[in-house]
């Protein structure tokens, strides 16, 4: 019963969340990598296209309305051509409306990241 509750609990929030634009910063690392490094400056382009050009939501916001974001991907394995492992850094600021002061919403790190990249 209460797994239930739960699910339904989180069903109306998720229904009640509204999205936002992003202004993120990416950043790839790659100094454990050997080789060229141009894969991985393509990889933090797209990334950070991806994310800051996409319309997440059909509201107007202005530059300084958009959610604070920096992505931090720090490669240690190249397991092959488009494999890669690594940790990843993920944090999110949001500016306080009527001063110029940001409040942090998250601070993410997970260590053990796997994921393709063609």
């Amino acid at each position: 019963m209460t797994k239930y509750l739960l699910i339904f609990a989180l069903t109306l929030i998720a229904l009640t969340v509204q999205s936002q634009e992003l202004n993120c910063n990416v950043q790839v690392i790659s100094q454990k990598i050997q080789g060229d490094k141009t894969v991985f400056q393509a990889m933090q382009k797209s990334i950070y296209e991806f994310i800051n050009t996409r319309k997440w939501t059909s509201d107007i916001f202005k530059s300084e309305e958009r959610i604070e974001c920096s992505i931090m991907i720090n490669i240690t394995e190249r397991a092959s051509t488009d494999a890669f492992r690594g940790t990843i850094q993920i944090q999110s600021r949001r500016p306080i409306y009527g001063t110029s002061y940001n409040s942090t919403l998250i601070n993410y790190i997970d260590k053990d990241v796997a994921f393709n990249y063609v």
